[in-house]
């Protein structure tokens, strides 16, 4: 391994850079870090359970660690690797601190979220909008992310910057022959619209070719939550589960599957699961929220998910309409291509990192 880098990225603490475990925040900073025309003079610094992921330096991160532990660890290696760039992902204390800590070195904080500002009184954010000042540049993930901030932080706004999530779409190989499939991939949490879409997919007891695939992730994290999930399918002999899958599992359905489910109900920051469907050629029916259209424009049958009969009836329609099915699927893919392809958004990246 190189001992001096241009560019250090950080992910924020019990994230999994591993090939079997990685979240879509490992997904984005891996896509970022080895494709971006630095990629040879960048390392990440991370955690790992599995086989890490190929093709970009990197240093693991011990595990255990405290949020002021972990930025002495990442100052040591500041010192070791001399970066002129660091790239903070989404944990604010760390960016702050390394702020404070390390003062001659670029620091650019790339938020996948909100910033949550409700419950913060009039001083508290004055102060918060104070420390947050010391950052060089904050990356937001869709315009809905960066237009939340600024409008609560004003005086940061000629500081953020919209770059969206990519996908290099040279990898994605759509399958012209649909299976008679829905999927649905995402964490088996509420906000997900896991339950109403396992109630929209009853009309398919009714059908005799269509079938669905749920593939959950992160189903420890809210365990009553996938209990239930679990027994609503189990009363369901159409819809497949699959849990804990390495992204190339997700991939490959979404490339072979007809019709693809996006049912969060709450603000997505982007909505990187509706562009892996697009990517893979898959109808999308979504629900639209935050960055969603963003992600899908004109392209997406909208829905709002807690209405189950009307969830139902975007399903049905989209099964029995190959027409409409293959236009989504088409435009969808294409309009993706041009929006989302590493192409069309790293250069705003690097051009980040030179001008920064």
């Amino acid at each position: 391994m190189n001992q001096k880098y241009k560019v250090l990225i950080i992910l924020p603490r019990n994230m999994d850079f591993s090939i079997e475990h990685a979240s879509s925040i490992d997904l984005v900073a891996y896509d970022f870090a080895r494709h971006s025309v630095f990629s040879a003079e960048t390392v990440v610094c991370g955690m790992t359970s599995g086989t890490r992921l190929p093709g970009i330096d990197f240093v693991e991160m011990p595990a255990g660690m405290s949020s002021r532990d972990g930025v002495k660890f990442c100052v040591d290696l500041v010192r070791r690797f001399d970066p002129r760039v660091i790239v903070v992902h989404q944990h604010i204390p760390t960016a702050v601190r390394l702020c404070r800590a390390v003062r001659d070195r670029a620091i650019i904080l790339h938020r996948h979220n909100y910033i949550r500002h409700k419950r913060l009184s009039f001083f508290k954010r004055i102060y918060k909008s104070y420390l947050l000042n010391c950052l060089d540049h904050f990356v937001f993930v869709s315009d809905s992310v960066r237009d939340n901030f600024t409008e609560h932080f004003g005086k940061l706004g000629p500081k953020s910057i919209t770059i969206h999530n990519f996908l290099d779409f040279s990898e994605w190989n759509p399958n012209p022959e649909r299976r008679k499939e829905i999927v649905f991939a995402g964490r088996c949490v509420p906000e997900k619209g896991v339950l109403e879409a396992v109630r929209a997919l009853e009309i398919l007891k009714e059908q005799t070719e269509w079938r669905a695939k749920f593939i959950l992730s992160r189903c420890a994290e809210q365990p009553d939550y996938a209990e239930t999930a679990r027994r609503l399918i189990a009363h369901n002999d159409k819809i497949d589960v699959l849990t804990e899958q390495p992204f190339h599992v997700v991939k490959r359905t979404m490339e072979h599957a007809a019709i693809a489910l996006v049912p969060s109900l709450w603000n997505e920051p982007f909505g990187r699961t509706a562009l892996e469907a697009h990517a893979g050629g898959a109808a999308v029916i979504s629900s639209g929220r935050g960055g969603l259209r963003e992600v899908s424009g004109d392209f997406a049958v909208y829905v709002d998910p807690t209405d189950v009969r009307a969830f139902s009836e975007a399903i049905h329609g989209l099964m029995h309409d190959a027409s409409a099915r293959d236009w989504y699927a088409v435009s969808g893919h294409r309009v993706a291509h041009e929006h989302f392809s590493k192409s069309a958004v790293l250069p705003r990246y690097d051009r980040l990192l030179r001008l920064t």
